[in-house]
């Protein structure tokens, strides 16, 4: 069985957990925001049906290629975390190691 992780090693891994939970959040509000601000000009410049449903599918891709774009760095997020509960739990098993989560 692996050794219990120490608790400074579980809170450094917890904040880096959080910092790239954060970081990929703030990249997926951005880039909604700026698919969100181009399909509305797109969608004012819009002058029938025709160009109003091609705005619509443009802001489509669009989302679709975020996803595609964030999903690896969120599986590898996942991942993490994982590992992250895995070791917390071990850790729990030998109380002395366990981090202070104040």
């Amino acid at each position: 069985s692996m050794m219990p992780a120490h608790a400074s090693d579980l809170a450094t891994m917890r904040h880096e957990l959080f910092e790239e939970r954060r970081a990929i959040e703030s990249i997926s509000h951005r880039e909604r925001i700026r698919i969100l601000q181009e399909a509305e000009d797109c969608i004012q410049a819009a002058t029938n049906f025709r160009e109003y449903r091609a705005c619509e599918r443009q802001e489509s891709k669009a989302r679709k290629a975020l996803r595609a774009r964030l999903q690896p760095r969120l599986r590898a997020f996942r991942a993490k975390m994982r590992t992250y509960r895995i070791l917390h739990r071990e850790a729990g098993r030998h109380p002395s190691s366990l981090p202070d989560e104040r």
